[in-house]
């Protein structure tokens, strides 16, 4: 049997998350509007970081076309919400059905290959996507965009950070599972696996399957918070080479690493923008390189190297 954490162990991640969902659930009023809108970005990305670590960090099965699910998500929430009148609860539900059928088909078919390939061919899924929302203009409004009844901001803010923490949750108890130790075997060896009789596209359908399902209600609370939703915000490449920066910031296969990468890169990438508005961009390139050279291996490799956390499959 694989071995489990200690209890004490699992009592103290435990802890940590109660304590840090008590002192965040006060944030609708300890913070300003904008100082929300800021935080719920922040669990916004750390959820699809979440989402693409649970694929790529734990199987090795890079992927480049989170937005494919992110614009599939924002989509099909708004679509329920705007011609079938349901409230977006009830509508986050279909669009879990849906984004879990699609990438259930999507995955047996894609997961045939892997390495670079597998990479290019969820790019080009996900772009093709974005062309077919352009094209369709009488329900999807191509280009025009839809319109949706925008969340409160305490509504976005508990919601973002319930997803942001149900992915962590679900990160750990896969990662320190039997399940989690042969999607770590896919990653290791994948050869090696089949020839002791475990089906490894059962392990990685699994995870894609999650990825997509994840990254897709991100999207969906994305376009909910927004009010309003294009082809070009929701299948955005740049928010899926943000998030697979902080994944490697913070530390690729790792419990705490998405959360350590969005708690530094959103907060800097904001405040950049606040205080060198022209420049921003450019900054924040220099910010990454400097960070990736000093920790290339990420912030919880480093961590562990330094002997501040332990080496386990829990962290």
């Amino acid at each position: 049997m694989v071995d489990l954490p200690p209890i004490d162990d699992r009592r103290t991640f435990y802890g940590i998350i109660v304590v840090a969902a008590l002192v965040l659930a006060t944030g609708p009023v300890s913070l300003t509007p904008y100082g929300m809108k800021v935080v719920y970005f922040l669990f916004m990305y750390a959820a699809l970081a979440y989402a693409w670590n649970f694929l790529s960090g734990y199987t090795g099965y890079g992927t480049f076309g989170p937005f494919a699910f992110i614009g599939l998500g924002a989509y099909a929430t708004a679509v329920q919400v705007v011609y079938l009148n349901l409230a977006w609860p009830l509508a986050l539900v279909g669009t879990t059905a849906f984004v879990a059928v699609f990438a259930l088909v999507l995955g047996v078919i894609l997961l045939r290959i892997s390495g670079i390939y597998f990479a290019i061919a969820t790019l080009l899924v996900a772009e093709g996507l974005r062309q077919g929302v352009l094209i369709e203009t009488t329900y999807l409004k191509g280009s025009i965009g839809l319109n949706v009844a925008p969340l409160t901001n305490t509504e976005a803010y508990f919601a973002f950070m319930v997803l942001a923490f149900a992915c962590l949750v679900l990160t750990y108890e896969t990662a320190t599972s039997r399940f989690g130790l042969r999607m770590l075997a896919v990653r290791e060896d994948e050869q090696a696996l089949s020839t002791i009789g475990v089906n490894p596209l059962r392990y990685k359908l699994s995870a894609f399957v999650v990825h997509g399902v994840l990254t897709g209600l991100a999207g969906s609370l994305y376009a909910l918070s927004l009010g309003f939703l294009f082809p070009s915000t929701v299948f955005s490449i740049s928010m899926t080479i943000t998030l697979i920066l902080l994944v490697v910031l913070g530390g690729i296969g790792t419990v705490w690493g998405p959360a350590l990468g969005a708690l530094i890169l959103i907060p800097t990438q904001e405040i950049l923008t606040q205080n060198v508005s022209d420049y921003h961009m450019l900054a924040f390139g220099v910010v990454l390189i400097v960070l990736i050279l000093l920790m290339p291996e990420g912030l919880v490799n480093e961590l562990q190297e330094r002997g501040y956390l332990p080496r386990s499959r829990g962290v």
